[in-house]
């Protein structure tokens, strides 16, 4: 079928243009110039503005997802990702954003925010939530040990909360220990002064008995020099030991036994079964005198002022029990005896000078006042025994056990002490002091009476001690006791804090 083009009214093949050719030589197929000629090439032309083509907005198919920041309707460019801030009309009047770096600089905020928080926390922990605890100690050479740490001197700890145990120690002094427990951020101060193991002092290089102290308690005194003389040594109270002297001729042999009434400047001396009294004159060696009392006088007992003395009087005639002045004048007969089984009691007066305990094969309480004389029951194998300080209890030893009893005998109290009756010496009206046998050598111990506790001292481990008739300071600093016939001195250190 022909085209006819109304233009030219000429008919127009319809059959295909060689591409080809009409691009290389810009003629149509089968054109010819009016005179039946060929036409001349036509030249292209260079437009002077060139109008850049814009793709034609495709229609969106509803299937296909559309990319990051691409409007609908909007060509696909694939040559690059389309950029919404970029490819947007300036007229919308968006501002060119790079939403790319948002996730970076939400990281580096995370980042600054956990190292903070990391350098808070160790701030935190090592400034604040761990405990301090300032230890001061006295010598300061002395060993510090907490938790795992150990130094030397006056430290500073920082510890975890929780539960603890310090010790501090030195050689030659008590160890100190104590259970400690911190809470978070807690400040504590603890200073500790050790205290020095005691050591035994021994007072006299020679035989010392039948020692005593002083009235003014600051001096000792004893019998020595191979029983003839008596010797004062002073200053008992501290470390160093002093020089003892003599306070009597050497004119004494025999001595079995000593009642001292140092008040009163008297001592009743046993001397080949005899009884003496001896005054010293206030120690006026050359004024001293001594005054033979009867024969069959027993044991004897000074009343608590010195004023006055009890003994038991046996002869071939009478068993009695007498009181008399301090010089054995008016004597006065106030207990006879024949009716009982005493045949050689000792003779002991309370402090309050009330009454007197009596022991032969038993105990007797007899009343200074009333004269009356009463057996207590069921002490018939008591081995020794002695007032307590108020005057109202009685001590006594019993198989190797002691015991308190009032005295009516009622409310046996067990002391739940294994020693001796001679190792022992009240520290207070509450306290009793008393050394005992463990192993090879004595310890020392304070019991308190009313609540049963015990204290524990200690001394040097290079000491063994057997001691027996003690006597406290007035100062309740020491211990003077006497073993092997030798008086030594010990301090008294608890053994804890």
């Amino acid at each position: 079928m022909d085209l006819i083009d109304l233009n030219n009214d000429k008919k127009m093949s319809n059959e295909p243009l060689d591409d080809a050719r009409g691009k290389e030589s810009g003629i149509r197929n089968n054109e010819l110039g009016p005179d039946n000629k060929p036409q001349e090439p036509i030249k292209p032309v260079t437009p002077v503005n060139p109008i850049k083509q814009v793709p034609i907005a495709q229609p969106i198919n509803p299937s296909t997802p559309l990319r990051t920041g691409q409007l609908p309707n909007q060509p696909i460019n694939s040559s690059r990702p389309l950029d919404f801030a970029r490819d947007k009309p300036e007229s919308f009047g968006v501002k060119k954003t790079h939403p790319e770096n948002k996730p970076t600089k939400l990281k580096l905020i995370l980042i600054i925010v956990g190292a903070f928080i990391v350098i808070a926390g160790a701030v935190y922990y090592f400034f604040f939530y761990q405990a301090i605890l300032t230890i001061n100690v006295e010598p300061n050479s002395a060993q510090v040990e907490i938790g795992g740490y150990s130094n030397v001197g006056n430290n500073q700890f920082k510890l975890k909360p929780g539960s603890y145990n310090l010790k501090v120690s030195l050689t030659d002094y008590v160890v100190y220990t104590q259970d400690l427990t911190f809470k978070p951020s807690a400040r504590q101060t603890i200073t500790v002064a050790l205290n020095r193991q005691s050591e035994v002092v021994k007072l006299v290089d020679y035989p010392a008995l039948f020692a005593t102290q002083s009235i003014d308690k600051q001096s000792l005194v004893y019998l020595s020099n191979q029983g003839t003389t008596i010797y004062k040594i002073d200053g008992i109270l501290g470390d160093t030991k002093e020089k003892p002297y003599a306070v009597t001729p050497a004119s004494f042999k025999e001595i079995s036994d000593i009642k001292w009434n140092l008040q009163n400047d008297l001592a009743l001396v046993k001397q080949a079964n005899r009884w003496y009294l001896y005054d010293f004159k206030r120690y006026d060696l050359l004024h001293q005198e001594s005054t033979q009392w009867s024969d069959g006088i027993g044991n004897v007992a000074w009343s608590p002022d010195g004023q006055k003395v009890a003994y038991f009087f046996n002869t071939s005639s009478e068993k009695t029990l007498i009181r008399a002045n301090k010089d054995n004048s008016e004597m006065e007969r106030i207990y006879n005896f024949k009716d009982t089984s005493i045949t050689n009691p000792k003779i002991y007066w309370s402090a309050d000078g009330l009454t007197m305990l009596i022991i032969d094969n038993g105990l007797y309480i007899f009343d200074v006042y009333s004269k009356t004389l009463t057996q207590l029951k069921q002490f018939e194998s008591v081995t020794d025994a002695n007032f307590a300080p108020d005057s109202q209890h009685i001590i006594y030893e019993k198989d190797g056990s002691l015991y308190l009893i009032n005295l009516t005998g009622e409310n046996k109290v067990d002391l739940t002490v294994a020693t001796p009756l001679n190792k022992t010496v009240w520290f207070d009206q509450n306290n009793l002091l008393y050394f005992i046998t463990e192993g090879a050598t004595d310890n020392l111990f304070k019991l308190n009476i009313s609540a049963l506790t015990k204290t524990a001292y200690t001394y040097k481990p290079n000491y063994t001690i057997n001691a027996k008739n003690l006597i406290i300071t007035s100062d309740l600093s020491r211990v003077i006791f006497n073993q092997d016939d030798f008086e030594y001195s010990l301090k008294l250190v608890p053994k804890e804090y």
